[in-house]
């Protein structure tokens, strides 16, 4: 189950990454031209027992650089997939996308769409607090894109953490889940690097 999971969720992702992708070419934007990311092995069974398994490997933060628009600018995402053994199956991971000349902007992907119009509430919560946004939906409806303040979070209160819990809100309906932070100020710094090329 947690293979297929997995499978879901990375497919889920490519999927919501060419829809966003689709939707910013309409509209004069970039497309994506790549996404995924490496499913992770099986837990290796040590002193035989499953209580002695060790954690799986994470997977890394995914770069992925547009299409450049007719200004030859592109913009730069990179993505993290949910931690499935602490996530909903519908959380499918975190998006941070970087468009010339560099804003960013946060969003969470989900695998079943909110309603196009809908405000969903996401609240964060880590060692170091919470916060709470209201996100808006992005075409599609597998994306909550966060407000501009948000962006603030990569470089500040965000920098230091190993994970972030995330519940995502909206008329009765919570997708809850786990994003494993480790690598996201390297990862971060890249992005922007090329971000600025």
């Amino acid at each position: 189950m947690q293979s297929v999971c997995s499978c879901l969720r990375r497919g889920a992702l490519g999927l919501v990454l060419a829809a966003v992708a689709a939707t910013s070419a309409a509209a004069g934007r970039d497309a994506v031209v790549a996404a995924g990311a490496p499913e992770p092995a099986e837990p290796p069974v040590v002193n035989g027992g499953p209580s002695a398994a060790r954690s799986l490997p994470r997977p890394s933060w995914k770069l992925v650089r547009g299409v450049p628009d007719d200004q030859g600018r592109s913009a730069v995402s990179m993505t993290k997939i949910a931690d499935t053994r602490n996530s909903d199956p519908e959380m499918v991971g975190l998006m941070i996308r970087c468009s010339p000349p560099i804003k960013v902007e946060v969003a969470l992907v989900v695998a079943a769409p909110f309603a196009p119009r809908s405000r969903p509430m996401v609240r964060f919560d880590s060692a170091g607090g919470g916060q709470l946004y209201e996100g808006r939906v992005a075409p599609g409806g597998t994306a909550i894109i966060l407000p501009d303040g948000a962006a603030g979070l990569l470089s500040g209160p965000w920098r230091g953490l190993d994970r972030l819990d995330v519940k995502v809100t909206e008329n009765g309906r919570d997708v809850a889940g786990r994003i494993e932070l480790d690598g996201l100020p390297s990862a971060f710094a890249e992005m922007m690097a090329k971000c600025a090329q």
